[in-house]
């Protein structure tokens, strides 16, 4: 079995739920067949950002484990992190906003604030991720010109931002060039949680238009001049 082994004084990260460890003086190892002297934590994983556009998919994630003080014969005393199998029930705070199915397929509706919350349908422990949703009016390509020779390729980024400047961390974008008998372009997830970055394939001579659009309209274009070898 997994053991993640970390001194007694170090805090845990990304902990959804706060808990005590007993040590030497206290009731004992944690046993994780039984999940005596164990606490449950139960973690949510999702967006790699808080701030997510509306009218955005993600997908999210639960996993549960039982912490607690134990003995390695190796190591000496430290905090045992010891992975257990969990199925959750998921809920949104205001499905205005965003709602989730019971799956953890998550979909955000419009501009606000929300908490998710996973719970251990069988424990009752809960975790929660509170995400904010705003509405991108701007989208920003860099860069804003390409060029290329025929057969080479080249990525390029689109940012996405609200009225007031804010990022959008997770959000939606859809890629289409104008003439592909010139130019293709491809997204590239690099992050299962956004599709803010694309591929630009030059195919034969000429000029072409890529153009990102976001949901409601917002676009922004980069122009790809494609050459022959040697010019």
């Amino acid at each position: 079995m997994f053991r993640a082994w970390i001194p007694l004084f170090v805090l845990i990260a990304a902990s959804c739920t706060d808990f005590s460890l007993t040590g030497p003086a206290g009731s004992g190892e944690c046993d994780p067949s039984t999940s005596e002297n164990c606490t449950r934590v139960l973690h949510v994983y999702g967006p790699i950002s808080d701030t997510l556009a509306d009218s955005t998919s993600a997908q999210l994630e639960a996993s549960e484990e039982l912490v607690g003080y134990c003995v390695d014969p190796f190591s000496g005393p430290g905090t045992c992190h010891f992975p257990v199998s969990v199925s959750v029930s998921w809920s949104s705070s205001d499905q205005r906003v965003a709602t989730i199915d019971a799956l953890g397929a998550m979909h955000t509706r419009a501009p606000g604030t929300v908490s998710i919350t996973a719970t251990d349908r069988a424990k009752g422990v809960s975790a929660t991720i509170t995400c904010l949703v705003i509405r991108v009016t701007a989208l920003t390509v860099a860069p804003a010109t390409v060029t290329r020779v025929i057969g080479d390729s080249s990525l390029v980024a689109v940012t996405a931002t609200d009225a007031e400047g804010t990022s959008a961390g997770t959000f939606d974008i859809s890629w289409r060039s104008s003439n592909p008998e010139i130019a293709t372009v491809d997204s590239v997830t690099l992050d299962p949680a956004r599709d803010g970055v694309a591929l630009i394939h030059a195919i034969s001579a000429g000029t072409a238009t890529i153009t990102a659009t976001a949901p409601h309209g917002v676009v922004d274009s980069v122009t790809v001049t494609v050459v022959a070898a040697g010019r």
